[in-house]
């Protein structure tokens, strides 16, 4: 049987909105991991041991440069042992200060607390409670936080919005029955301060459009639904006709440079090629559907109305009025949900502790917007996006095989 290696979590931070909201499905970057389910965020499950041909690394990416660099580096730590400070420092290209890795909980589980931003600056907050049987589970959802306005597990997923009106959540509702049905679009513009308006353009295999502001163009050369890597062939194929992993291969090109790229919907500032330097931005608007027929659930606070819930599965779309505290169940599942506390202006605080049940976590250290030692954790199997004093450093926390090359496509 061929072997498959693909993507399967959420993208780099792109601006929010409606749209932009209901495309972006789970968290940031380019993390090589095979396997059929989604279980990231989902509380209960431990990590399984590493293999003996694998490792665990740090795989950064500078999204921010004008030619993305993506660089890996081995995580050497006794994962034994439960806690360690390893002061191990990862050495960036200039001008990126050095990331340190300052705390290692090899069984770490996370705690979040959240109090209410008296100053306005806040954003609003909703906490999800999901029950069942065998466990239950409270997780914090921030609405215009692109790390932590969603929640994926293998039984559900649920989306967190923020709204002014009743007709700003009708158009949500809108898009959100037809998002997965929609034209793919690529979204172009030039790269730097004055990049002006990105344009927009319908996917179709064979198009070539002019970009005359750019003086150039660019052509739309394959559109996968479900893109994979065969790595027996190692050629890209399509694994489904469902929207699990978006792609297309375009060629750009400006003043007779060619360039050729592969856009991935989940992962907006993954970077297919090291050679690329054309100052074009390119991104793939097309939103992800869940993995498997799990059903999805947009969480709606409309601002003087209060919440709704728009629910999707595979039988169509509803929407309805939710309170506090009542109990939705999840198709498919014993479990049910609901929204247990709601903060309309709040200021969300995550750190970690050991647990026996959970997962290895890295506390990173770094130089923040204004040049200050800032800290923040980075749970195995998960990617974070820190804002650096020299732009923004996208960190992911992995296990690797060391049988493959570093890198690879999502």
């Amino acid at each position: 049987m061929k072997r498959r290696t693909t993507m399967r979590r959420p993208g780099i931070p792109i601006p929010m909105g409606i749209r932009a909201f209901l495309g972006r499905v789970f968290l940031p970057i380019w993390i090589l991991i095979s396997g059929s389910s989604v279980w990231a965020q989902h509380p209960g499950h431990t990590m399984h041991p590493l293999m003996d041909n694998q490792k665990m690394v740090l795989r950064v990416q500078l999204p921010s440069t004008q030619s993305p660099k993506k660089i890996e580096f081995p995580v050497t730590i006794d994962a034994s042992n439960l806690e360690q400070n390893p002061n191990l420092q990862v050495d960036l290209p200039t001008p990126y200060a050095p990331l340190k890795v300052v705390h290692f909980l090899a069984q770490a589980q996370m705690k979040q607390e959240v109090t209410a931003d008296e100053t306005g600056g806040g954003r609003p907050a909703t906490e999800l409670s999901i029950e069942g049987p065998t466990q239950s589970f409270h997780r914090w959802l921030v609405a215009g936080d692109p790390e932590r306005d969603r929640l994926s597990s293998y039984i559900g997923t649920w989306r967190f919005m923020s709204v002014d009106s009743q007709a700003d959540a009708d158009v949500l509702r809108k898009q959100f029955e037809t998002e997965f049905t929609r034209p793919p679009e690529i979204v172009v513009s030039a790269s730097g301060a004055a990049a002006g308006a990105p344009r927009r353009f319908v996917v179709q295999e064979g198009a070539t459009y002019t970009l005359d502001a750019m003086n150039g163009k660019i052509s739309v050369r394959k559109f996968y639904t479900d893109y994979a890597l065969d790595r027996e062939i190692v050629r890209a194929v399509n694994q489904s006709a469902r929207r699990h992993n978006p792609a297309v291969l375009v060629e750009i090109e400006q003043n007779g440079v060619k360039e050729t790229r592969t856009l991935f919907a989940k992962f907006p500032g993954f970077a297919a090629s090291r050679a690329e330097s054309l100052p074009i931005d390119v991104q793939l608007d097309c939103p992800v559907e869940p993995a498997g027929d799990v059903p999805d659930f947009a969480l709606l606070r409309i601002k003087g109305i209060g919440l709704q819930v728009l629910t999707r599965t595979e039988s169509g779309s509803v929407a309805r009025s939710l309170d506090e505290n009542e109990f939705l169940s999840i198709s498919g599942s014993p479990y049910r949900f609901r929204i247990t506390r709601n903060v309309p202006s709040a200021k969300l605080v995550e750190s970690y502790s050991r647990d026996e049940h959970g997962k290895p976590a890295l506390e990173i250290e770094f130089a923040g917007k204004g040049g200050a030692p800032s800290r923040e954790w980075l749970e195995f199997g998960h990617t974070r996006n820190f804002a650096t004093a020299s732009g923004d450093v996208i960190v992911s926390f992995e296990a690797r095989d060391e049988s493959s090359p570093t890198g690879g496509h999502p």
